[in-house]
């Protein structure tokens, strides 16, 4: 879903209210303990962008400092890899080996001959999962999800398939435009629970079998402590990296060549225009999904203030008809510029 840009319609820090509500919803909908809030939940710098996909599928993804966590679309709310890193439970897993991680990168969906399981695929193999799950995938060597998405078919189903078709449709996978909102983060290493084979299980142990543990499947258990000790070993490196790696834009010029690009794509008979409708969906629309272009965070603070400037240097005019409502009258379309 994210493989191709999207554009940001709006972009917004959320009142604390609003974030409440969000976390509410999302740990009812993951059956979470709403006393155990993540550290990296806590933050007050919350912002929720308003995107448009390529196949012009409308979502909100939510960035708690400068990170996107939470995926919203209009039936649920879906976590991040960033946000699975923290909290490597929630989702059951399929297993891939490493060198399956760069196709799916490309936007390949995951197939079960892909998957890699402790022997022939049966009825109980992935802990009877339905069609339609949301589920994550990790790699053999590391739990560390790499990629999100929505079971294709029931374990039944992929036990009668004889091992083929399509195990998972993935819509977020590492690498794609939803993490390209965030400086570059490496992988964390997680490894996988040791399992002690020691005692030998029955047949009707193995037929309810639920933990998952020998599964490439892990369902939801109660380790949302151990998730939140690997949330907050994860936290001091999330930082120092922010630091490190967040590179220094000059936003102000960023704004500018934003607009002279909004500038060529409206047309004369679209005169006049209101200034945020511009701003929104002719300037915004032109940067980077890494860049979180704040007007607050430029000299100019406002748009109306910016949008001023420009038509002091020639570029525009802009008229105010009534209190508050700025219009865009003439674009001259003869500037050097």
């Amino acid at each position: 879903m994210f493989l191709k840009p999207f554009a940001v319609r709006f972009n917004s820090q959320i009142k604390s209210c609003e974030k409440k509500q969000l976390l509410n919803s999302f740990y009812d909908q993951y059956e979470l303990d709403p006393t155990n809030i993540l550290e990296i939940f806590k933050t007050k710098d919350v912002h929720r962008l308003k995107v448009i996909t390529s196949s012009e599928i409308k979502v909100n993804i939510y960035k708690f400092g400068n990170i996107p966590l939470i995926i919203e679309n209009e039936k649920e709310r879906l976590p991040t890899v960033y946000l699975l890193w923290h909290l490597p439970n929630l989702l059951p897993h399929f297993k891939v080996h490493e060198n399956l991680v760069s196709v799916l990168m490309k936007g390949a969906d995951l197939m079960l001959p892909g998957v890699v399981t402790d022997g022939p695929i049966l009825p109980y193999t992935f802990n009877k999962i339905e069609k339609g799950v949301l589920c994550c995938i990790s790699t053999t060597s590391n739990r560390a999800p790499i990629a999100i998405g929505h079971t294709a078919m029931s374990n039944y189903d992929m036990y009668m398939s004889a091992g083929k078709g399509k195990a998972v449709s993935v819509f977020h996978v590492m690498g794609d435009h939803v993490c390209s909102l965030v400086s570059s983060f490496n992988r964390p290493i997680l490894p996988w629970p040791i399992i002690d084979e020691s005692s030998p299980k029955t047949n009707e142990e193995i037929d309810n079998v639920d933990d998952g543990s020998k599964s490439p499947v892990n369902i939801l258990s109660q380790q949302i402590s151990d998730d939140k000790n690997i949330s907050e070993e994860l936290n001091d490196l999330y930082l120092k990296e922010a630091v490190e790696l967040q590179p220094s834009l000059d936003l102000d010029k960023i704004l500018r060549e934003c607009f002279l690009k909004g500038l060529k794509l409206i047309k004369t008979n679209q005169l006049p225009i209101q200034v945020n409708i511009f701003y929104s969906q002719y300037v915004l629309v032109h940067k980077s999904p890494s860049v979180d272009l704040d007007i607050r965070k430029t000299k100019f603070k406002k748009v109306g203030l910016f949008l001023k400037a420009m038509q002091d240097e020639g570029f525009v005019e802009v008229t105010e008809p009534k209190s508050g409502v700025l219009m865009l009258n003439h674009i001259n379309k003869d500037h050097i510029e």
